[in-house]
């Protein structure tokens, strides 16, 4: 890392884990006796903190072995320093990501079934039929689910405060995040609906595509540790996206600049599911 701040470091997600040597060098330090070296650790994730810091104990004990010392005669100190859940509790990591979960299973499956119920009861082909542009209609159709989405907001985040989860970014950014995930996900809830003739097909696409992208939303399971085909495919999730900018924001604080990258892919998801559901509209129109 040279000279950059440690804390940042960990603070943006480059690094995971930081050895921070003491500022007048190790060999000036080592020299006099008594160096001190500190390993800061991201423990947002608790079980992967604990086994981080359990293999440098491992690395450090190897070492200390292999120079034929104990772990008294160590010529330096190691002192380790645990980051945003010093706690080490499991539940101020998973909370967020459950909330995440919830704000997408009311989107995308009452948004699917909210078009397919018009297919299904007739009632489409008066919307259609009305003196609107058909943009007019799916605008109207789409909208309130956006609305319902951003009015659950709040009930998450006081959820989240109840169960002792901080809050530390700006609440500006956690709602402009969530407004464009909510727009994603009532994108794809649209266009799943564009593909079903029933709300009970609707409601089962819509499980369809929850079950997959719970699993590779980083929620449960870390990706990194995911075959790479299913790492490569959870790049097309804005689950995934929206739960990395959802823990930053709540648990590590930040700005716009931190959490821009995820936001973009996101957005970029939702035009892409807003364009097909839109092609697939004009083709019932047809």
């Amino acid at each position: 890392a040279g000279e950059e701040d440690p804390f940042d470091l960990v603070r943006s997600g480059r690094a995971e884990v930081v050895l921070v040597a003491p500022p007048e060098g190790a060999s000036a330090a080592m020299a006099r006796g008594g160096a001190s070296y500190q390993l800061m650790i991201d423990a947002l994730n608790a079980m992967r903190a604990r086994g981080i810091e359990t293999y440098a104990q491992a690395i450090l004990a190897q070492h200390l072995r292999d120079e034929g010392l104990s772990s008294g005669e160590a010529p330096f100190h190691f002192s380790v320093r645990t980051l945003y859940n010093p706690t080490g509790d499991t539940a101020i990591f998973m909370i967020p990501g459950t909330l995440c979960l919830m704000l997408c299973l009311v989107t995308v499956v009452l948004t699917s079934m909210s078009m397919a119920g018009e297919r299904e009861r007739g009632t489409l082909e008066t919307l259609l039929a009305a003196p609107v542009a058909p943009w007019e209609v799916l605008l109207g159709k789409t909208v309130p689910f956006i609305i319902l989405g951003m009015i659950d907001l709040p009930l998450v985040l006081l959820v989240a405060k109840a169960l002792g989860v901080p809050i530390l970014g700006p609440l500006w950014l956690i709602a402009l995040s969530t407004l464009v995930f909510v727009s994603t996900t009532v994108s794809v809830g649209f266009l799943l609906s564009s593909y079903s003739g029933s709300q009970q097909q609707a409601m089962l696409g819509g499980f369809l595509f929850l079950f997959p992208s719970i699993q590779l939303s980083g929620v449960i399971f870390p990706i990194e540790n995911m075959p790479k085909a299913l790492a490569w495919i959870a790049w097309f999730n804005p689950l995934r996206y929206f739960v990395i900018v959802i823990r930053h924001l709540m648990l590590k604080g930040g700005d716009l600049g931190a959490v821009l990258p995820n936001l973009a892919a996101m957005a970029a998801l939702g035009a892409i599911a807003l364009f097909w559901a839109g092609r697939r509209f004009r083709q019932t129109l047809n």
